[in-house]
């Protein structure tokens, strides 16, 4: 990828590049893809690995201009449920995920007693 794609995409919010960004962020992150509940090829499901119910949906909305949207379901990390959204650009989603795992990160880790 050259500079000027890279700084394109950057510019782009739509520009799927960040969806790639988003999936290697949450395999760093020890969310697993899960296949097994994929309801449609427009969904991209990730299962935290060690957890059988907090999941990431994100479901591609296509619309018939060149612009897609997105539906994004998140776990509640503080109790049972999950909250859903609609992300207008694949960058505002990577943006969107990337702070709530930081959250779900931070309300799951064990607090350390003084």
């Amino acid at each position: 990828m050259t500079i000027q794609s890279q700084e394109r995409g950057i510019e782009d919010k739509s520009d799927p590049i960040h969806l790639t960004d988003l999936y290697n962020v949450l395999l760093e992150e020890n969310w697993l893809v899960d296949n097994t509940n994929i309801k449609s090829q427009n969904d991209i499901v990730f299962r935290k690995n060690g957890t059988d119910y907090d999941r990431i949906v994100i479901h591609t909305i296509q619309h018939q201009s060149s612009r897609n949207s997105f539906m994004v379901t998140i776990p509640l990390p503080s109790r049972p449920g999950a909250f859903r959204t609609r992300v207008v650009n694949a960058l505002d989603v990577f943006l969107y995920v990337s702070t709530f795992i930081e959250y779900y990160a931070e309300m799951t880790l064990p607090q350390l007693q003084n």
